[in-house]
């Protein structure tokens, strides 16, 4: 009983400590009134329980110092058990990384996750070895829709060794892998890796025969593709030019962040990317294009400019396009 009590007095202690820092730190420079609303709150709130707990510890009662107790040990518990969630959940996420890394998490067959891991690995030798016996199911998809050629390109954009992950697709290549196949899940390869990927990456695709004016049913180009993310953008859109994309093939009708059926000259003048719109421009994109529902490049430009004060405002890359757009169109925009 007396340990008991003493104990209570000791975390009645430490609590009425915390409670006079938080009080103390109220007024603080920086804590702006919603800050020292809502921590007087919690002050107030504390002094009542503490006032309550000190009320039950003086109790000559054994039920009233054990409730004491229980309460005064909630924090720690609660504590205790979110950091043990904490320590389940961190494990799980770890698990789950290298489940993806290595291919586990895609593939349920142990002969495909052998060959994922392999390529994961950049083994090109042993990758060879284990194709020597042919494998039915290496055009199927497992989770996400994912083929192994799929999870081989994923893993080239984040590997260290990328060569030796595209000398692994290759391998996949030369034993029958396809970059579409019958199942309506799932993405072209190419669209997958496209965004995050390099250049060079791209350059193996078109390289190895896909269409760079290829568009997956109900979407886009791949040019427009490539323009989503900062990632070697003005170099990708190089790469599927210089190999024969159609600087003028439309958007299609039903993508979430492109406006329906427009231009890859306009869609990078929306994304103000001026240095791709010049390359588009120089390619032959046509700065006169006109979409179904009356949108043209003349008409971005002018939601550009609404901001700026004038010419001498504006971005020196963008008055530079503009320039030589006029030069091109032989009219103002």
């Amino acid at each position: 009983m007396k340990i008991i009590s003493i104990t209570n007095w000791v975390l009645i202690g430490i609590y009425g400590l915390l409670t006079l820092y938080t009080l103390l730190g109220i007024g603080r420079s920086g804590n702006d009134a919603a800050g020292r609303g809502m921590e007087s709150g919690l002050v107030f709130f504390a002094v009542l329980v503490l006032a309550g707990l000190i009320v039950l510890n003086i109790i000559p009662y054994k039920a009233a110092k054990i409730t004491a107790l229980i309460i005064l040990g909630l924090p720690a518990i609660i504590g205790l058990s979110i950091a043990i969630g904490n320590y389940f959940e961190l494990q799980k996420q770890r698990r789950n990384a290298a489940a993806s890394e290595d291919g586990s998490a895609y593939f349920q067959d142990a002969s495909r996750q052998q060959i994922a891991a392999v390529i994961a690995a950049g083994d090109v030798a042993q990758l060879k070895t284990l194709l020597e016996k042919p494998l039915p199911s290496l055009n199927e998809t497992g989770s996400q829709s994912k083929t192994l050629l799929d999870f081989a390109a994923e893993t080239a954009t984040r590997s260290d060794k990328p060569q030796q992950i595209i000398q692994c697709m290759d391998v996949l290549l030369e034993h029958g892998a396809t970059f579409q196949i019958a199942d309506s899940a799932h993405v072209p390869t190419p669209f997958q890796v496209c965004e995050t990927g390099s250049a060079d990456l791209l350059a193996w695709f078109l390289n190895k025969g896909v269409d760079p004016n290829w568009v997956p049913r109900d979407g886009s180009p791949i040019l427009f593709k490539v323009m989503d993310l900062d990632v070697e953008r003005l170099e990708k859109v190089k790469v599927l030019l210089d190999h024969g994309a159609n600087p003028n093939a439309p958007a299609g009708s039903h993508e979430y962040t492109i406006r329906p059926f427009t231009s890859p000259l306009m869609y990078t003048a929306q994304r103000q990317s001026w240095a791709i719109a010049e390359l588009l421009l120089e390619r032959g994109a046509d700065p006169n294009y006109r979409t179904p529902a009356g949108d043209d490049l003349k008409k971005v430009l002018a939601e550009f400019e609404k901001p700026y004060e004038g010419p001498e405002t504006m971005p020196v890359v963008y008055l530079n396009f503009k320039k030589k757009l006029e030069a091109k169109s032989g009219k103002k925009f």
